[in-house]
């Protein structure tokens, strides 16, 4: 750049700079100043009824998740039950067919329907809970 070119280019610098700071210190009219009012306060109001409508879509949207999780417990608890049930029935099966051995023919037939009619029970019983606390049979 020669000597006219930075004295030129020197000129319309300081010319900008002052237009803009002439343009700063200009304060706008009432009517300005509230149609801007107006414009920030409409802006507003559409950038927080967003932010609402996102967060009720993001609290909903928790909620069914957590709602899935419960029923998924609820079942998952619904079958360990049921097989604790289940299990405690085998048991108690096995310990009254045993008892049973010490009878006679006629005895020792009735105390083993005896056992296999309370053995059914206990498992019927077992699966009516299980379906009665389980959301999702």
């Amino acid at each position: 750049m020669n000597g006219m070119q930075k004295m030129w280019l020197s000129v319309v610098a300081t010319g900008m700079v002052s237009l803009a700071i002439a343009g700063c210190e200009r304060s706008a009219s009432p009517a300005e100043t509230q149609a801007a009012v107006a414009n920030a306060q409409v802006a507003g109001a559409k950038n927080v009824a967003e932010a609402n409508r996102n967060a009720t879509i993001s609290t909903m949207d928790a909620q069914k998740d957590a709602n899935r999780a419960n029923d998924q417990l609820a079942h998952e608890s619904a079958e360990a039950a049921s097989s604790v049930r289940i299990a405690q029935a085998e048991a108690g099966y096995k310990i009254a067919t045993e008892k049973c051995g010490s009878f006679t023919d006629d005895e020792r037939m009735a105390c083993k329907r005896q056992a296999d009619a309370d053995f059914a029970t206990a498992k019927s019983d077992a699966k009516s809970a299980e379906r009665a606390a389980d959301p999702k049979p």
